[in-house]
């Protein structure tokens, strides 16, 4: 019996910026996270977060897939890309795509990566993808739950999957739900209809995780709406604060094959801005904490700066 193949590409290019930090990102940064091509997306980091996720084409598609290994970038949080890095990630991720046709994209990447050449790495890699794939091609990427969500991104993807959880704990998981999407894509051939809705605001990340706090019901609720029958994707992108590009702010967003969406736009969006002013964070001048510093017996005495965190891209 002639078992059915699915050809689809995979490809991962990740990495947080904090445009305030004036070291550049350059290409030695993710070649010591590990900078592959080809076989070696599949063959090396085929088991480790969202690519691991994908990895479950097979499984909810029911067909066999042969992989297209596209290439495969992750560096740590930093400053923008050194110039022409860009370009080069894009070229590598995009030149295998030129020389053999697949029936699918799946593609990890941040949503809030920028390079001193262009403020939207994310947006130019899917549109490269796309433009080589053609409009028929479905194209999916996952995006960090602080993705900076642009025009761009929403154009050329037919679907965009973000993470659940912040802290982040689910890149498997949600690279398993795109994988999801596609396959649902593949079978019923057609577009699914996408809503997405900016707010305008740009919040402290502190207070604002998704298993407690201020917008834990509402997570919950994102999450319930995504597991409904003909939902891709219900995702609500908290963009990062560290993060200076035009047209900045929260997404939320919706892919489906209904003709409404799992959840009502404007009460959301109103929901999400009623809470823009919430801080469970108190902040303390540079003399206070001196003050209690000294006042302190034990030494030495830990100070936490959450935003010049090195995990948040600051340079340490």
């Amino acid at each position: 019996v002639n078992q059915l193949v699915k050809h689809i590409a995979i490809g991962q290019i990740l990495q947080e910026t904090n445009t305030l930090n004036p070291v550049l990102t350059q290409r030695a940064d993710f070649e010591a996270y590990g900078l592959v091509q080809g076989e070696g997306v599949v063959e090396e980091y085929g088991d480790v977060g969202e690519l691991a996720g994908f990895a479950a084409m097979a499984d909810v598609l029911g067909e066999r897939v042969d992989w297209l290994g596209l290439c495969r970038a992750v560096a740590w949080s930093g400053g923008p890309l050194s110039g022409g890095l860009m370009a080069e990630l894009i070229e590598l991720t995009t030149a295998p795509l030129r020389d053999r046709s697949v029936d699918g994209v799946l593609l990890s990447l941040h949503g809030a990566q920028s390079s001193i050449d262009d403020p939207d790495v994310s947006g130019r890699v899917l549109e490269a993808a796309r433009r080589a794939v053609g409009a028929a091609t479905p194209v999916v990427a996952t995006l960090d739950l602080h993705a900076n969500v642009t025009p761009l991104m929403v154009e050329a993807a037919d679907v965009l999957v973000g993470y659940h959880s912040f802290p982040h704990t689910d890149h498997v998981q949600c690279g398993h739900r795109a994988a999801a999407a596609l396959a649902s894509l593949l079978r019923e051939e057609r577009k699914p209809r996408v809503w997405a809705h900016k707010i305008p605001m740009v919040v402290s990340s502190e207070g604002r995780t998704t298993d407690r706090g201020v917008q834990r019901q509402l997570w919950s609720r994102i999450v319930e709406a995504e597991s409904e029958g003909d939902v891709l994707s219900a995702s609500l992108f908290m963009v990062q604060p560290w993060f200076d590009v035009p047209g900045l702010g929260w997404t939320l967003y919706q892919a489906g094959f209904e003709d409404e969406p799992p959840l009502p736009p404007e009460e959301v969006v109103a929901e999400c801005w009623q809470t823009r002013h919430h801080r469970e964070t108190t902040y303390v001048r540079p003399d206070e904490l001196a003050a209690a510093a000294r006042r302190m017996k034990g030494r030495p005495v830990a100070v936490s700066e959450s935003h010049d965190a090195t995990n948040s891209g600051a340079p340490g």
